[in-house]
């Protein structure tokens, strides 16, 4: 079946389950639901960013959480998980905002969304590469391939002969770069991003596509948002020894305390990563709850460190109209819907 078609016929089934009741029956306080998002930015914006499955607008942000917030508790994920654990009965549910990396958007551009729902989210800071004033490596490596791909580099075509990756032009090569990148040693990854960088001969991350500083989240802080840790350098976790994976999970626990004055309880496995040994390495750093990019909602046999989210991208509750439904937004988030709770 064409992509359209499944898109008609989900939002057939949303529309029905919706107008029976049975979605509103199955929200309970006892169940968690958890949102993630990444970068907010005007589609101007979102137009000249390399990973553009990680984007929403302010207005599609604006529009889901407008929907959302009738039928749920809105709010940080620590407050969420203790509505959680202790809940009351004919309350609505809870439900987690929480938004990865700490990109600059978030402050400039999630933030008065959320204040105009008076909604207070959590933010995940990869705290090394804030204090260091980096971009995340994915960023670094996706808008190198942007740069070199728009530009026709032909040092670029045998960069992507070399590495036996797919020459095909369009925004999806620097999607398809960044994932092979993942599969690739922490050592190797590096390699890729230096060489590519050369190529491009310094043009970087533009200013727009930065991190927050720590007085921004400070600021955020201030308002009641709670600041989380995404790691230190947003490494995937399974990859590194012993020491190495410590100070990624507690180093930056210790940091961001330190810099915004408040306990760092909530941990954001980067790209969602995590294994047996990670997980227990959470744990033992002092952190109470912990999220994945698994989706799914969490029931109470869920590990309080395991928890699983689901994926906010603005094309995944539009029917195959291409207009936004509230229906098929409320299945996505119930847990019923079957690619919602693919991960």
């Amino acid at each position: 079946m064409a992509r359209g078609a499944k898109r008609i016929v989900s939002a057939g089934i949303a529309r029905f389950l919706h107008a029976t009741g049975w979605l509103a029956r199955s929200r309970t306080p006892d169940r968690l639901t958890i949102l993630t998002f990444h970068r907010v930015l005007p589609e101007e914006r979102r137009q000249g960013y390399p990973l553009p499955g990680l984007v929403v607008t302010p207005e599609e942000l604006s529009w889901i959480l407008g929907r959302l917030s009738p039928h749920y508790t809105c709010g940080p994920l620590e407050q969420s998980f203790d509505r959680w654990c202790a809940p009351v009965p004919g309350a609505t549910p809870p439900l987690a905002i929480t938004f990865d990396d700490c990109t600059a958007d978030g402050h400039q551009y999630a933030r008065p969304v959320l204040a105009a729902h008076d909604i207070r989210a959590s933010f995940f800071a990869p705290a090394g590469l804030i204090e260091a004033g980096d971009a995340l490596w994915h960023d670094r490596l996706g808008f190198a391939v942007s740069l070199l791909a728009a530009c026709g580099d032909a040092g670029f075509d045998r960069w992507l002969e070399v590495n036996r990756l797919s020459p095909d032009p369009g925004a999806a090569l620097a999607h398809r770069v960044v994932v092979a990148a993942k599969s690739e040693t922490p050592a190797r990854r590096d390699a890729w991003i230096r060489e590519l960088e050369t190529l491009a001969q310094g043009r970087g991350v533009p200013e727009w596509a930065r991190l927050m500083t720590w007085q921004e989240l400070r600021e955020l802080s201030g308002e009641g948002h709670e600041i989380g840790s995404h790691s230190m350098s947003h490494e995937l976790l399974p990859q590194l020894a012993r020491e190495a994976l410590r100070d990624e999970v507690e180093g930056s626990r210790i940091l961001i305390a330190d810099r915004i004055g408040r306990p760092i309880d909530s941990f954001c496995y980067p790209n969602g990563d995590e294994s047996d040994g990670v997980a227990d390495a959470v744990r033992r750093a002092g952190y109470r709850v912990g999220v994945t990019t698994r989706g799914g909602i969490n029931e109470r046999a869920t590990d309080p460190l395991r928890l699983h989210r689901f994926d906010m991208q603005f094309d995944y509750v539009t029917d195959g109209f291409g207009a936004p439904s509230d229906a098929l937004l409320l299945f996505r988030v119930s847990g019923h819907h079957p690619a919602a709770s693919a991960g």
